[in-house]
């Protein structure tokens, strides 16, 4: 059963309450019953498997022409959206290459790559068990 409540507040507050509310897709009474819910968790008591009122008005909306598998379209979705957060969240990149050698000059990168990586290579070329000598 809903009931009206009248409440006094302060117009800014209201005002960036309201905005608030419109980003995140709600309406005012929605967001202030969502708070009492949360403040009053301890002396109310939860009925189990009771569907909230946004649910329950929501419920039998979308007409499925198919069956399908909620739990398996949910875990599909989830897959996707822990991926791509996986990937966009944080420092890019997945792997970290860190060099073993000093590599501050040119001369320390010329010998880590061209020209002188070539010397490690004929070794290695001669004698293919040097690879994990010079590699």
């Amino acid at each position: 059963m809903n009931t009206k409540l009248t409440l006094t507040l302060d117009k800014e507050i209201i005002d960036i309450a309201k905005a608030y509310a419109k980003e995140k897709g709600q309406s005012l009474s929605e967001m202030v019953e969502n708070y009492f819910k949360l403040v009053t968790i301890d002396r109310r008591k939860i009925k189990p498997k009771e569907l909230s009122p946004r649910v329950r008005r929501l419920r039998g909306i979308i007409k499925a022409t198919e069956k399908i598998d909620y739990k398996k379209t949910l875990t599909e979705e989830l897959s996707k959206k822990y991926a791509l957060d996986y990937h966009s969240v944080g420092r890019p990149g997945k792997i970290e290459v860190t060099p073993t050698k000093p590599c501050f000059t040119a001369l320390d990168l010329s010998l880590a790559y061209t020209p002188g990586v070539a010397q490690p290579c004929l070794e290695i070329e001669k004698n293919p068990h040097d690879a994990f000598k010079y590699t």
